[in-house]
């Protein structure tokens, strides 16, 4: 789930499929995300990485709950605060 939702966010906001890792850094190239947004996200590849793939891997619960956590404060960076921000910046511009 958190692999398809990063792929998402990619694709709505390159138009191009790629993968997470190189879309991360396509957005973080943009300016779209911070570079702390870009680590947070290179995190969740990673772990998503490690739940995809057969290895060795014992994910534990607080994992998943601190990935959920990333994603979630991903997703309301990009489509919540983000555009208030502009929409501020904006009102403030007119004011001044």
């Amino acid at each position: 789930m958190i692999g398809r939702t990063l792929e998402a966010i990619i694709k709505e906001h390159t138009k191009n499929k790629m993968s997470i890792f190189n879309g991360l850094e396509n957005l973080k190239k943009k300016g779209i995300i911070s570079d702390e947004i870009f680590q947070w996200g290179d995190e969740l590849r990673i772990l998503r990485n490690l739940g995809v793939h057969a290895k060795e891997a014992n994910l534990t619960h607080s994992d998943l709950t601190e990935a959920m956590d990333f994603l979630q404060a991903i997703i309301k960076f990009l489509y919540h605060l983000r555009p208030r921000f502009k929409d501020m910046k904006e009102r403030t511009k007119k004011v001044n």
